[in-house]
């Protein structure tokens, strides 16, 4: 997911359209542990123009992993399977399932509702000719809108919204009025930070919240370094949480999936130079109905 937003940084400087695949596992997640719907819900916030998954697993492998992806995505989805599950003849790679075959499968995706096919690993233009062929005059099942938000860390999701159950935050790595976590923070201890991550998931919180907003700590440097502690010791989507715009970037640069920011308000200079970060980097915001006037 991380190297997902770096890409997403350098083709929206390029002024391309993106299009994000992801190798899943036979366990339904990549290699690092991302599920099809925090993959689907990252690659939609960063403005992606399709997200599918590639490479790793044949058709029928990819089947389930392409219905979740379908259910969760608000965008188009891609399907590009191997052909087949590779094995080893001799000193030699083989992938077993021939143009046929692989092209058999194609409706099986467009059932699910995948806009695109295609072939990785093993494949050659004969597959893609018969695919092509296959698909030729058969039509996907319609998108499916989902209605509400969607946070994500690197391996989970959480939906809020119609229909969906209110979420709880946890805001106790919050030093803001708090005696004991600000001296800490200050000297750059995390033993607090890690107890209070560790304990609020445990309690149930659907999303932390990151904030280091302490006298005389630089917060675009710590809020980043806190956040990659957080993120690697829960699987709780955040919230970053910082007056500072400088700080949400660089902490937004290292959050996997797509956090929350902390806040808005409706003031114009904090409209203009919030907005534009959730913009870029596929965030959501939570806003603060307040300005000038009240």
């Amino acid at each position: 997911i991380q190297e997902v937003r770096a890409a997403d940084v350098a083709v929206r400087e390029a002024d391309l359209p993106l299009v994000i695949t992801m190798t899943f596992e036979e366990d339904g997640r990549t290699v690092l542990g991302t599920p099809p719907e925090t993959a689907t819900a990252a690659g939609a916030a960063l403005g992606a123009a399709m997200v599918g998954a590639n490479c790793s697993l044949g058709p029928e492998e990819l089947l389930p992993i392409a219905a979740a992806l379908v259910r969760e995505s608000r965008v188009p989805v891609l399907i590009q399977p191997n052909a087949g599950l590779p094995r080893l003849e001799g000193k030699k790679t083989v992938f077993p399932t021939g143009p046929q075959e692989f092209a058999s499968q194609a409706g099986r995706f467009l059932e699910l509702g995948v806009r695109g096919l295609g072939g990785c690993c093993g494949t050659t233009p004969d597959h893609i000719r018969a695919l092509a062929q296959t698909v030729r005059e058969r039509r996907p099942a319609p998108l499916r809108e989902r209605e509400g938000t969607v946070f994500a860390s690197r391996t989970r999701a959480a939906w809020c919204g119609p229909g969906w159950p209110p979420r709880t935050v946890g805001e106790r790595i919050n030093p803001t009025g708090q005696k004991k976590p600000s001296p800490q923070l200050a000297a750059g201890e995390t033993g607090k930070v890690r107890e209070e991550a560790l304990g609020q998931a445990e309690a149930g919180a659907d999303l932390l919240d990151v904030n280091v907003g302490v006298a005389g700590l630089d917060e675009v440097e710590q809020l980043p370094r806190i956040v990659r502690l957080v993120q690697n010791i829960v699987d709780c989507p955040l919230v970053l949480d910082s007056a500072d715009p400088a700080a949400l970037e660089a902490a937004i640069r290292v959050t996997p999936g797509k956090p929350l920011l902390n806040s808005v308000s409706g003031k114009k200079e904090s409209l203009e130079r919030v907005i534009p970060l959730a913009i870029r980097y596929g965030a959501a915001v939570l806003g603060l109905p307040i300005d000038k006037a009240g």
